[in-house]
């Protein structure tokens, strides 16, 4: 039974939640609205490796990674290659456009572009 096993992410805030399924795997977004935007990503969830057990949830939480904005006016995802690879996408409320790809995150248009 999959559903033995459950755990918490303890984000503060929280004003959005994106699972995005690829070919091989999930990424998980989670936009939280405190002091400053931020985003809390990770793309653990392989689908050849889910597991049951504690610690695989453990790895899970361990594996976000967080980035900063000054503000988020929209969060979603976008498809920029042939392959139908969906990608975090964020607008700053300045109209600045944010891709994380890879566990890296780009500037793809500057609101002054």
């Amino acid at each position: 039974n999959l559903t033995e096993y459950k755990t918490s992410l303890k984000y503060n805030g929280v004003e959005h939640l994106e699972v995005l399924e690829n070919e091989k795997g999930y990424i998980v977004v989670v936009h939280t609205d405190e002091n400053e935007s931020t985003i809390y990503y990770s793309d653990f969830i392989k689908k050849n490796e889910i597991r049951q057990g504690e610690d695989y949830l453990e790895e899970f939480k361990n594996s976000f990674i967080k980035y900063e904005f000054p503000e988020l006016s929209a969060v979603g995802y976008v498809t920029i290659d042939d392959t139908n690879t969906k990608y975090p996408y964020m607008i700053s409320s300045n109209n600045d456009k944010f891709i994380i790809k890879n566990r890296e995150l780009y500037l793809i248009k500057n609101h002054e572009d």
